[in-house]
């Protein structure tokens, strides 16, 4: 692995006890590859419920093996900004990052991990572009995205862009052959941190003199705006766009800005019913 330019690999201490690491540590260790430990955070079976215990064990793996280390979080998160943030707190300043599935569940606010590496799971045809992957997660508000390619399944490197930093599931799939996995290239996997911006008045740019004041009980109507906005908005660099998710029933699916469409109309109509023309 160190020989075609892989520089870390992390043990799964969920499904075997971190005492079943040790050949690995010390030859990683003798190979100046570092090592370090990953969990998921749910018991059972994939899917379970998120369980504290995996956390706090992981962490205190990390701590023992003094390594960065990798969560794992899947469905045990989806929704749940409440474990999220557990998560950041618990881990707090040590050098860890978070692996997850390769989009983004709509119901979680990302920016709890704008400042933590998430490693979206890119396995397979339908998720081998990593350049979109990362993408959509800085859309979300996460600064530094380092995709992970499946190496089962039959999947092969000329799948994937082999820019680095990338990281493979599992190395075992690779059968010691690791040079056809060896990168071919490098790219950023972090945006820039966005421009201070001053606080918005009436728009930023129009003085707040110039818009005529709003009588009371003045109705909105048809002339809001919100669609055109909107469409200049996906118009702009980084939008997220439709999924495979999509159910136009289901507004949890949508992209955010067609739900804030939906949310702004519906706030519109709202204010017209409680203020009939007089």
């Amino acid at each position: 692995m160190a020989e075609h330019g892989f520089t870390a690999i992390f043990c799964n201490i969920k499904d075997f006890p971190p005492s079943e690491w040790s050949v690995v540590r010390k030859n990683a260790s003798a190979a100046k590859v570092v090592c370090g430990p990953w969990s998921r955070m749910c018991s059972g079976d994939a899917g379970s419920q998120y369980d504290r215990a995996f956390l706090d064990r992981l962490v205190a793996c990390a701590d023992e093996w003094r390594a960065p280390f990798i969560v794992n979080g899947e469905s045990e998160v989806d929704g749940r900004n409440e474990v999220v943030e557990e998560i950041v707190k618990v881990c707090g300043a040590r050098d860890w990052a978070f692996s997850t599935l390769p989009t983004p569940f709509w119901d979680n606010d990302w920016t709890l991990l704008a400042d933590i590496p998430v490693l979206p799971q890119c396995f397979g045809q339908s998720y081998a572009d990593a350049y979109e992957v990362r993408r959509q997660w800085q859309a979300r508000g996460v600064r530094c995205v380092v995709a992970t390619f499946g190496t089962y399944s039959g999947w092969t490197p000329e799948l994937y862009p082999l820019d680095a930093p990338y990281g493979l599931y599992t190395a075992d799939d690779c059968g010691n052959n690791y040079a056809p996995w060896g990168l071919t290239g490098s790219c950023q996997p972090c945006a820039g941190a966005p421009a201070p911006q001053p606080p918005p008045t009436n728009g930023g740019t129009v003085p707040d003199n110039s818009i005529p004041p709003i009588s009371p009980g003045e109705i909105i109507g048809s002339e809001h705006g919100i669609t055109a906005f909107v469409d200049w908005l996906q118009g702009q660099s980084g939008m997220p766009v439709r999924n495979a998710n999509y159910n136009p029933k289901k507004p949890g699916t949508w992209p955010w800005p067609e739900r804030l469409e939906r949310t702004l109309k519906i706030l519109a109509a709202d204010h017209d019913a409680a203020n009939p023309p007089r």
